[in-house]
């Protein structure tokens, strides 16, 4: 009986994500038209960017691996999400579609404003994980700043603000090295 019953969760089970990832495709696929002066999805083997068709699923996977993460677990996973948005700006660049890369490049900072943020809320956060921290903070920026030059159809601004933004939080957390 209880054989049954598991043959049975596990077919709703597929069936269910079956239907989530139509639901994913079709609601890119809208947003496709709603959305002037981005680039169309496509699909493509190699990495998945955001031009892809399921990058929806890969975001979809990212937010899960956020929501079940402790405090500490989350800031690493945030870190390795940041590293993640900027390597793929950097191969939207390389692909000539400026938007997204300005797009994913500022999500990717925000990913580690968002890691620094969560760090400050730790009460007794490792010194490993500050110095993972900072050097990924340190990392990311420098990149930004040499990604700023190849920006050539797309205002780059917001770039400069994030750089300020970096640079405020690299000061703060050199600071709390030298306590």
């Amino acid at each position: 009986m209880k054989k049954q019953n598991i043959i049975f969760a596990s077919i709703a089970l597929v069936f269910g994500l079956f239907v989530f990832l139509i639901s994913l495709f079709i609601a890119s696929q809208n947003n496709l038209h709603l959305a002037s002066g981005v680039s169309e999805k496509t699909f493509y083997t190699g990495t998945i960017l955001p031009d892809h068709i399921f990058y929806p699923v890969l975001m979809v996977f990212d937010r899960g691996l956020l929501l079940f993460a402790t405090e500490e677990k989350e800031v690493a996973a945030r870190i390795y999400l940041a590293q993640d948005r900027m390597e793929r700006a950097q191969l939207l660049l390389l692909k000539d579609q400026e938007e997204l890369a300005l797009t994913t490049l500022t999500k990717s900072q925000k990913y580690l404003f968002l890691a620094v943020t969560t760090f400050n809320k730790l009460e007794n956060p490792s010194s490993e994980l500050h110095k993972e921290l900072l050097t990924a903070l340190l990392n990311n920026t420098q990149k930004m700043s040499d990604s700023k030059s190849k920006f050539k159809r797309v205002n780059a601004a917001p770039i400069e603000d994030l750089l300020k933004e970096s640079e405020i939080l690299i000061s703060a957390l050199l600071a709390d090295v030298e306590k």
